[in-house]
């Protein structure tokens, strides 16, 4: 059963997490999509547990504004994947249903962790994304190697030294607060925060090597945290980001129950 129109009248906030798989992953992307853009979703995934059509079919989920693909560490032995992960070629399809049906319309964010099979190739291929403002790469091979020789990625600013941290969620808040005169129609909508991660791994675990920031030549959010890190002190507390006064976590049952 997909939520139901009067999402938007219920709450502005919702946060659940599956850490026990129960159905194939088309069946989550119908849980979580609004094809009338009723509300917004922010998408945490572990890839082992999908399969690549289901990786590609993500470009079906219209009112997708944050997306983080995170592989957990005990996927990897010398360099090499034993699960499922993204690949230049499946973000060369989302760069094709983007050109041919306007996919990630509204796409501000992507956070990727341990996606080693990805090269700089893919910021050709991300820059027809017309919402989207950075990309953050944590241990991921040759992303992560390129911010040490360029400053500049096909149109895609490079910073190895981004202080960025917290959750998507936390990304996704502070990028639409520097782009706010830039909307993209969605960012007044509830939010639908929605975490599929069996192992149970975070994005901030303490085992992140390497991190490096990507953004959008031009864009607002960059020159806004320039900007701010010049204006502080060196030792300034980093402020946190608030969390929606409504903010809570609930069951699959209890969501559905809410908004019946």
């Amino acid at each position: 059963m997909a939520y139901p129109e009067q999402f938007r009248e219920v709450s502005r906030y919702r946060s659940y997490s599956v850490k026990s798989v129960e159905m194939g992953m088309p069946e989550y992307w119908k849980e979580v999509k609004s094809d009338t853009l009723s509300w917004r979703t922010v998408l945490s995934l572990d890839p082992s547990i999908a399969r690549v059509p289901d990786l590609v079919e993500i470009a079906s989920i219209r009112n997708l504004v944050a997306l983080e693909i995170s592989s957990p560490p005990q996927t990897w032995n010398n360099g090499e994947s034993s699960g499922v992960t993204l690949s230049n070629r499946i973000i060369r399809s989302w760069n094709e249903m983007q050109q041919s049906s306007g996919a990630f319309a509204h796409l501000r964010v992507l956070v990727l962790s341990r996606q080693c099979d990805l090269s700089v190739q893919i910021f050709q291929y991300l820059r027809d994304f017309p919402s989207l403002e950075i990309v953050l790469a944590a241990d991921c091979g040759d992303l992560t190697k390129a911010s040490k020789v360029d400053f500049q990625v096909d149109g895609w600013l490079v910073d190895p030294d981004t202080k960025r941290d917290g959750t998507l969620y936390d990304q996704y808040l502070s990028v639409i607060k520097s782009e706010a005169k830039n909307p993209t129609g969605l960012d007044a909508a509830p939010v639908l925060n929605f975490e599929i991660n069996p192992s149970k791994t975070k994005r901030d675990t303490p085992m992140r090597k390497e991190q490096v920031c990507f953004y959008r030549d031009g864009s607002k959010t960059y020159k806004h945290e320039q900007e701010s890190d010049r204006k502080r002190p060196r030792g300034y507390p980093q402020m946190k980001i608030q969390r929606p006064d409504k903010y809570r976590k609930i069951g699959w049952e209890g969501l559905l129950g809410d908004l019946s």
